[in-house]
């Protein structure tokens, strides 16, 4: 995630926000890499039995998109690593409810034409499920390993156009 946020120009706009429970914005939309480089290294990447709250982590980045910080005139995207496999939030009465909201969110988000890149992380992830949230299956990438995640990056970083978009990072961090 660093390299990805270092290869961005001065002029693009990036806010890293982290997801498990819940999700927290770990720096805001601003052209200040630093800050969010920053941000990414004081983040534990990782799948574990914590939960998975991809909807909050969705929420939270539009949000972020829609803030008077983001520049109207920029290619809006959000680029969620994940296990893929949401756990959050639980409703007894809707069994698949974490999947069902997350699926929700991303397509009002799709909606309104913000761009869903998602990277499942490890071996176990739930590739049909990110591959519908995301913007369409070349939206989707693999990366079992977290080497494989440097590769990833390089490859949507190269494939976003020079628009200068605002990139929201969503990371899954372990409580």
């Amino acid at each position: 995630a660093q390299d990805f946020i270092k290869n961005l120009t001065d002029e693009d706009q990036v806010s890293v926000i982290s997801f498990g429970n819940s999700s927290n914005k770990e720096s805001i939309l601003a052209s200040n890499k630093e800050v969010s480089i920053s941000a990414v290294r004081g983040l534990s990447l990782g799948t574990t039995s914590q939960n998975t709250n991809i909807t909050a982590g969705l929420q939270s980045s539009i949000e972020e998109l829609n803030s008077d910080k983001a520049r109207p005139d920029s290619k809006k995207v959000i680029v969620l690593v994940t296990d893929g496999i949401p756990t959050e939030p639980v409703d007894k009465n809707i069994p698949d409810n974490p999947a069902i909201s997350a699926q929700k969110m991303a397509d009002e988000i799709k909606r309104l034409g913000v761009e869903i890149f998602t990277i499942g992380l490890g071996k176990d992830v739930s590739d049909g499920f990110l591959k519908s949230i995301s913007t369409d299956d070349e939206h989707y990438y693999k990366a079992p390993t977290r080497d494989k995640l440097s590769s990833v990056y390089r490859e949507i970083s190269n494939g976003l156009c020079p628009k200068k978009p605002n990139v929201i990072t969503v990371i899954y961090r372990p409580l």
